[in-house]
Protein backbone atom coordinates (compact mmCIF):
# COMPACT_ATOMS: atom_id res chain seq x y z
CA UNK A 1 0.00 0.00 0.00
CA UNK A 2 1.33 3.42 -0.95
CA UNK A 3 0.00 4.79 2.34
CA UNK A 4 2.94 3.40 4.32
CA UNK A 5 5.21 6.23 5.49
CA UNK A 6 7.91 4.03 7.00
CA UNK A 7 11.14 4.06 4.99
CA UNK A 8 12.26 0.75 6.57
CA UNK A 9 9.11 -0.90 5.17
CA UNK A 10 9.99 0.24 1.64
CA UNK A 11 13.65 -0.70 2.13
CA UNK A 12 12.62 -4.24 3.08
CA UNK A 13 10.00 -4.57 0.34
CA UNK A 14 12.40 -3.45 -2.41
CA UNK A 15 15.16 -5.65 -1.03
CA UNK A 16 12.89 -8.71 -1.13
CA UNK A 17 11.84 -7.81 -4.70
CA UNK A 18 15.14 -6.63 -6.14
CA UNK A 19 14.03 -7.75 -9.63
CA UNK A 20 12.09 -4.47 -9.61
CA UNK A 21 15.32 -2.57 -10.32
CA UNK A 22 15.82 -4.49 -13.58
CA UNK A 23 12.31 -3.59 -14.67
CA UNK A 24 12.77 0.07 -13.82
CA UNK A 25 16.20 0.55 -15.37
CA UNK A 26 15.55 -1.54 -18.47
CA UNK A 27 18.80 -3.42 -17.83
CA UNK A 28 19.54 -6.79 -16.25
CA UNK A 29 20.39 -5.73 -12.71
CA UNK A 30 21.48 -7.56 -9.59
CA UNK A 31 21.35 -6.17 -6.07
CA UNK A 32 24.94 -5.91 -4.91
CA UNK A 33 24.25 -4.63 -1.43
CA UNK A 34 21.42 -3.19 0.61
CA UNK A 35 22.47 -0.25 2.80
CA UNK A 36 25.88 -0.28 1.19
CA UNK A 37 28.82 1.57 2.68
CA UNK A 38 30.20 3.80 -0.06
CA UNK A 39 33.29 5.11 1.71
CA UNK A 40 34.09 8.46 3.19
CA UNK A 41 35.11 7.64 6.74
CA UNK A 42 37.83 9.83 8.11
CA UNK A 43 40.68 8.85 10.36
CA UNK A 44 38.31 9.10 13.33
CA UNK A 45 36.04 6.42 11.73
CA UNK A 46 33.23 8.97 11.17
CA UNK A 47 31.50 10.46 8.19
CA UNK A 48 30.94 7.42 5.98
CA UNK A 49 28.02 7.24 3.59
CA UNK A 50 25.45 4.49 3.24
CA UNK A 51 23.29 4.26 0.11
CA UNK A 52 19.95 2.43 0.38
CA UNK A 53 20.72 0.12 -2.57
CA UNK A 54 23.86 -0.50 -4.57
CA UNK A 55 22.90 -2.33 -7.75
CA UNK A 56 25.01 -3.64 -10.61
CA UNK A 57 24.28 -4.20 -14.27
CA UNK A 58 24.55 -7.97 -14.70
CA UNK A 59 26.29 -7.66 -18.07
CA UNK A 60 28.56 -4.61 -17.78
CA UNK A 61 29.10 -4.79 -14.00
CA UNK A 62 28.57 -1.01 -13.76
CA UNK A 63 27.07 0.05 -10.44
CA UNK A 64 24.13 2.36 -9.81
CA UNK A 65 22.92 4.04 -6.64
CA UNK A 66 19.30 3.95 -5.49
CA UNK A 67 18.16 6.22 -2.67
CA UNK A 68 14.60 5.86 -1.42
CA UNK A 69 12.38 8.08 0.66
CA UNK A 70 8.67 7.32 1.21
CA UNK A 71 5.46 7.86 -0.77
CA UNK A 72 4.62 10.61 1.73
CA UNK A 73 7.74 12.59 0.87
CA UNK A 74 6.57 15.99 -0.39
CA UNK A 75 7.63 16.78 -3.95
CA UNK A 76 6.80 20.47 -4.21
CA UNK A 77 7.08 23.31 -1.74
CA UNK A 78 5.15 26.55 -2.01
CA UNK A 79 4.41 28.52 -5.13
CA UNK A 80 7.31 30.58 -6.43
CA UNK A 81 6.08 34.11 -6.98
CA UNK A 82 2.98 34.31 -9.17
CA UNK A 83 4.22 32.52 -12.26
CA UNK A 84 2.55 29.16 -11.58
CA UNK A 85 5.95 27.71 -10.79
CA UNK A 86 6.54 25.67 -7.65
CA UNK A 87 9.80 25.13 -5.85
CA UNK A 88 10.92 21.56 -5.40
CA UNK A 89 10.64 20.53 -1.76
CA UNK A 90 13.88 20.33 0.21
CA UNK A 91 13.31 16.58 0.69
CA UNK A 92 13.63 16.11 -3.08
CA UNK A 93 16.54 18.49 -3.62
CA UNK A 94 18.21 17.10 -0.51
CA UNK A 95 17.71 13.54 -1.79
CA UNK A 96 19.27 14.50 -5.13
CA UNK A 97 22.33 16.00 -3.43
CA UNK A 98 22.49 13.02 -1.05
CA UNK A 99 22.63 10.38 -3.81
CA UNK A 100 25.13 12.46 -5.82
CA UNK A 101 27.27 12.80 -2.70
CA UNK A 102 27.21 9.02 -2.21
CA UNK A 103 28.35 8.55 -5.80
CA UNK A 104 31.16 11.08 -5.37
CA UNK A 105 32.35 9.41 -2.15
CA UNK A 106 32.17 5.97 -3.76
CA UNK A 107 34.23 7.08 -6.74
CA UNK A 108 36.90 8.60 -4.47
CA UNK A 109 37.08 5.36 -2.48
CA UNK A 110 36.49 2.98 -5.41
CA UNK A 111 39.85 1.20 -5.48
CA UNK A 112 39.86 0.65 -1.73
CA UNK A 113 36.23 -0.52 -1.67
CA UNK A 114 36.82 -2.88 -4.57
CA UNK A 115 39.88 -4.39 -2.89
CA UNK A 116 38.16 -4.82 0.48
CA UNK A 117 34.75 -6.11 -0.56
CA UNK A 118 33.57 -9.63 -1.19
CA UNK A 119 30.86 -8.45 -3.58
CA UNK A 120 32.54 -9.73 -6.71
CA UNK A 121 33.34 -7.76 -9.81
CA UNK A 122 31.89 -4.27 -10.18
CA UNK A 123 32.79 -1.14 -12.11
CA UNK A 124 32.18 2.57 -11.75
CA UNK A 125 31.63 4.19 -15.15
CA UNK A 126 29.57 7.35 -14.54
CA UNK A 127 27.13 5.37 -12.38
CA UNK A 128 23.43 6.09 -12.52
CA UNK A 129 21.79 7.74 -9.54
CA UNK A 130 18.14 7.06 -8.82
CA UNK A 131 15.85 8.69 -6.26
CA UNK A 132 12.45 7.16 -5.49
CA UNK A 133 10.24 9.50 -3.49
CA UNK A 134 6.74 10.91 -3.17
CA UNK A 135 3.66 10.45 -5.31
CA UNK A 136 2.85 12.09 -8.63
CA UNK A 137 -0.88 11.68 -8.03
CA UNK A 138 -0.62 14.06 -5.07
CA UNK A 139 0.34 16.97 -7.33
CA UNK A 140 -1.97 19.48 -9.00
CA UNK A 141 -1.38 20.61 -12.60
CA UNK A 142 1.04 23.46 -11.78
CA UNK A 143 2.98 21.28 -9.33
CA UNK A 144 3.17 18.48 -11.91
CA UNK A 145 4.48 20.92 -14.50
CA UNK A 146 7.12 22.24 -12.09
CA UNK A 147 8.17 18.72 -11.03
CA UNK A 148 8.42 17.49 -14.63
CA UNK A 149 10.48 20.53 -15.63
CA UNK A 150 12.81 19.94 -12.68
CA UNK A 151 13.36 16.22 -13.15
CA UNK A 152 13.56 16.57 -16.92
CA UNK A 153 16.49 18.95 -16.45
CA UNK A 154 18.32 16.49 -14.19
CA UNK A 155 21.18 14.85 -16.08
CA UNK A 156 22.73 12.75 -13.34
CA UNK A 157 19.76 11.68 -11.22
CA UNK A 158 16.60 9.90 -12.31
CA UNK A 159 13.66 10.70 -10.05
CA UNK A 160 10.75 8.27 -9.87
CA UNK A 161 7.69 8.52 -7.68
CA UNK A 162 6.33 5.51 -5.82
CA UNK A 163 3.05 5.55 -7.75
CA UNK A 164 4.97 5.59 -11.04
CA UNK A 165 6.96 2.57 -9.86
CA UNK A 166 3.74 0.80 -8.83
CA UNK A 167 2.05 1.61 -12.17
CA UNK A 168 5.04 0.35 -14.14
CA UNK A 169 5.08 -2.91 -12.22
CA UNK A 170 1.31 -3.32 -12.62
CA UNK A 171 1.73 -2.82 -16.37
CA UNK A 172 4.41 -5.52 -16.46
CA UNK A 173 2.19 -7.83 -14.42
CA UNK A 174 -0.72 -7.24 -16.79
CA UNK A 175 1.45 -7.84 -19.85
CA UNK A 176 2.67 -11.16 -18.45
CA UNK A 177 -0.72 -12.36 -17.22
CA UNK A 178 -2.84 -14.73 -19.22
CA UNK A 179 -6.19 -13.29 -20.36
CA UNK A 180 -8.06 -15.15 -17.59
CA UNK A 181 -5.49 -14.08 -14.98
CA UNK A 182 -5.84 -10.30 -15.09
CA UNK A 183 -7.38 -8.58 -12.12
Amino acid sequence: SLDRGDEDFWQSLLSENAWVFSQLTGSPVVLLQERAYVGGKGLENRGGGEIDFLIRNALTHNVAFVEIKTPQTPICAGAYRTSGAFAVHKEISGGVVQVLGYRETFEKSFNQLRAETGLGDFRSYQPRCILIAGRADALDDDETRSFELFRGAMTDVQIWTFDEVAARLQGIRNALATPNDQS
